[in-house]
């Protein structure tokens, strides 16, 4: 158990690591290596630890903020937030619309008529 444990938590950080040096030996620059690793590092971690994907995410955009790699105003430029937005919206009703057992009724209801 505890074996799984250590291999769970160090393979987000081996991963990224790994495609660094990949990158390096490929000929990609400094800038292209870093932004490759920070992208493994949220998809290795966000698989493995699924409900911390958001935070995994934004300290994704952090790293990338934080060493000069993206800006602002770039971020905001191609980060639809209008899309963003919607999907946000979207998975609060549908939360609220969970918790209340809409989709359970809905179910039911339909198993009924059947």
């Amino acid at each position: 158990m505890m074996k799984s444990n250590t291999a769970k938590i160090a393979t987000p950080i081996i991963v990224p690591l790994f495609i660094y040096t990949l990158a390096g030996i490929g000929g990609f620059t400094f800038e292209q290596r870093v932004s490759i690793a920070v992208l493994s590092l949220f998809i290795s971690a966000s698989l493995l630890f699924w409900s911390y994907r958001l935070a995994f995410a934004l300290l994704g955009v952090f790293f990338l903020l934080a060493l000069g790699l993206l800006d602002i105003k770039h971020f905001i430029e191609f980060s639809q937030l209008d899309v963003i937005a919607f999907l946000i919206g979207m998975m609060i009703v549908i939360g609220i619309l969970e918790e209340r057992g809409f989709f359970l009724i809905s179910c039911l209801q339909r198993l009924l008529l059947i």
